[in-house]
């Protein structure tokens, strides 16, 4: 089968993958899933200083996204997204173009751009004052707030009750301090435990091309 696209490969089929370069030409086969993207030694290219662009952080979700297609198919349009951490709006414009719901949150304001779409509602306040209506059904939960991760992972864990059964989370891991390879590693395994004795299974993590100190985990919402 002949993919249209990158992102049309088949994830988990072998491939080969070729670089040129001065040096010459070099070959290998992996399946995409394998080599950790679809462009082996590579990185998708977001554009970040568009005029529509509003942070480098949309730069983030586009890729995530991207990198997600590794291990699922992609949410259709109309999905509702609840965000964590919103401010000032460039992953929220990354999931409105794509024609995602969206309910953001935080305590700053937003890109005043951003409220020309009706597929936004904002609430201007802390995350964990936040209480959705006992009805409010999300099918992802996007994480990106700052400071310290064991709170960030907390509200992600109380607010995933209302999220969909094989809901999906994409939770950015800041690295406050980055000295040795030990200690992100051991504040990794911590969040991840919180997540999967609350039921939020890990099934793929990443550093980003476009993450700093920080690491991109992907949960999903085992069954009740």
């Amino acid at each position: 089968m002949r993919a249209k696209s990158v992102e049309d490969q088949d994830s988990q089929a072998p491939t080969l993958f070729c670089l040129v370069g001065k040096e010459g030409l070099f070959c290998g086969i992996s399946t995409p899933q394998s080599a950790n993207g679809f462009y082996a030694g590579g990185s998708l290219y977001v554009a970040k200083d568009t005029p529509d662009t509003i942070s480098r952080a949309g730069a983030k979700i586009a890729e995530a996204l991207h990198y997600l297609k590794l291990y699922r198919p992609p949410l259709p349009a109309g999905s509702h997204w609840l965000e964590l951490g919103a401010c000032p709006g460039g992953m929220t414009s990354e999931l409105l173009v794509r024609e995602f719901r969206v309910t953001a949150l935080d305590r700053s304001p937003l890109d005043r751009r951003l409220f020309q779409n009706p597929a936004l509602v904002f609430h201007q306040m802390d995350v964990a004052e936040f209480r959705p209506a006992r009805d409010d059904r999300y099918d992802a939960i996007l994480d990106d707030m700052n400071g310290e991760p064991e709170e960030s992972i907390r509200q992600v864990i109380r607010l995933s009750r209302q999220l969909r059964r094989k809901g999906i989370i994409v939770f950015t891991l800041k690295l406050p301090k980055v000295e040795t390879v030990d200690a992100p590693l051991q504040l990794r395994d911590e969040i991840v435990a919180k997540a999967d004795a609350a039921g939020l299974k890990l099934f793929a993590q990443t550093h980003l091309t476009y993450n700093r100190h920080e690491l991109t985990l992907f949960f999903e919402k085992a069954a009740e």
